[in-house]
């Protein structure tokens, strides 16, 4: 199965919406996010994604998004 992204501008769209990031997060079972997107996500989507235990892990620019994506598979 492809893995999906958002980037920031789909995020906005969310707009804190409790029902579309509730749906979000009943969607998947975990999330990646870059430093930068990271740290906006609260702000972005409100604590939707926490709140469901969803909070995405961090892939710095040295990690492998592959092996990140593998390891976070693994754990769910």
């Amino acid at each position: 199965m492809p893995e999906e992204y958002m980037d920031v501008e789909g995020l906005k769209k969310l707009n804190k919406n409790k029902k579309l990031v509730k749906k979000l997060a009943k969607k998947y079972h975990a999330f990646l996010a870059s430093e930068a997107v990271i740290k906006q996500i609260p702000r972005l989507l409100g604590p939707g994604l926490n709140k469901a235990g969803k909070f995405p892990t961090l892939v710095s620019h040295q990690d492998s998004v592959e092996s990140k994506v593998n390891e976070t598979k693994a754990i769910c």
